[in-house]
């Protein structure tokens, strides 16, 4: 019942940042950009079924263009998103800029996945889907109390976490009557 998914933090201190991930075509294009097929196969032994992080097949709450929605691999279609959302000047590599001109488009993507891990292996390929596309991502590997801390501070720039609770996903904040 658990997905593992790069959750960009739309609340983050840095501005250029939060303004860069509140915007709905960049959602788009972090998600288009990612070869889920490509790492199915290479990571997970085509075990996983790509989707987005979302209720199951099996839960009530289950909505299958949710589940699909920008799932496939369309690079082209992810430039051209971010092209649109106006990030489209790039620097002599190929790096996107932001739109004051400044310096490459980056941001860290913390976790408590050790190295050698396969949900490491994930999140480094992704940070490759996201070069494929002119944007920089670095993984950050933090110990769980220094995660939650992080987490806690609203210190986290996106964050590569498995999410569970993907079949009554209210069930956790339900309030129980005896």
């Amino acid at each position: 019942a658990g997905h593992v998914t790069m959750q960009p933090n739309q609340t983050t201190k840095e501005p250029k940042l939060r303004e860069f991930f509140n915007d709905l075509n960049v959602r788009k294009a972090l998600s288009l950009c990612a070869n889920r097929e490509e790492m199915n196969e290479l990571i997970y032994n085509g075990l996983l079924t790509p989707r987005q992080y979302s209720p199951l097949p099996m839960s009530p709450n289950y909505y299958e263009p949710a589940a699909t929605a920008y799932i496939d691999y369309d690079p082209d279609q992810a430039n051209a998103l971010l092209d649109e959302a106006g990030y489209s000047e790039k620097d002599a590599d190929g790096f996107r800029q932001w739109k004051d001109g400044s310096g490459p488009i980056s941001w860290i993507i913390e976790s408590t996945d050790l190295s050698g891990s396969v949900t490491e292996d994930a999140v480094l390929l992704y940070t490759k889907y996201l070069q494929d596309v002119g944007l920089q991502a670095s993984f950050k590997y933090n110990e769980r109390s220094l995660y939650t801390e992080h987490f806690s501070a609203n210190d986290i720039e996106a964050a590569w976490w498995g999410g569970d609770r993907t079949v009554v996903p209210l069930a956790p904040q339900a309030i129980i009557f005896r």
